[in-house]
């Protein structure tokens, strides 16, 4: 129960603060870059200790790896960039509501997971803008990668960033 109050208020947190994020400007009127937090986000337990899953997180990430896949081949084919990029971003942000409403994950795997979905959240608000949208997917791409290695998914397979 704790969990889904701090998701719900993480959520809400990043609702306001995904704007800024994805924006042209990384520094904005108090001063710093937000850049800087994606280092922080990356630290998580050494790759030997890997952080638990659960079924949901498991279930959607699984399925955001397979959007992705999706939307890198069909780029790669200049397939409608378009609706490409507004059905991933809607896949990212159903799967990330999916994951706040069933979370049970420990503390420290739920605080990983937080620049993780913050790093999705970003991604997918830049697709719905329609900016650059490979750079948008190769943030999502380097987010599952991240969720990768932090976390215990047995049989996931990293997607290779494009070249």
């Amino acid at each position: 129960m704790q969990h889904r109050s701090l998701w719900t208020a993480a959520l809400a947190a990043a609702a306001f603060a995904i704007p800024a994020l994805a924006s042209d400007t990384p520094a904005h009127e108090h001063g710093h870059d937000h850049s800087r937090h994606a280092a922080h986000a990356a630290v998580g337990p050494a790759s030997d200790q890997r952080h638990a899953t659960d079924e949901t997180l498991r279930g959607s990430m699984g399925r955001l790896r397979s959007a992705t896949a999706d939307a890198l081949h069909a780029t790669h084919r200049d397939q409608h960039a378009a609706a490409v990029a507004n059905t991933l971003a809607a896949a990212i942000r159903h799967e990330v509501n999916e994951m706040i409403a069933h979370c049970e994950l420990e503390p420290a795997a739920d605080q990983r997971l937080h620049g993780i979905i913050g790093t999705l959240l970003g991604a997918a608000a830049r697709l719905e803008q329609g900016g650059d949208g490979q750079a948008a997917v190769d943030d999502v791409v380097a987010a599952l990668n991240d969720y990768s290695t932090a976390f215990d998914h047995p049989g996931w397979q990293a997607i290779e960033p494009r070249q």
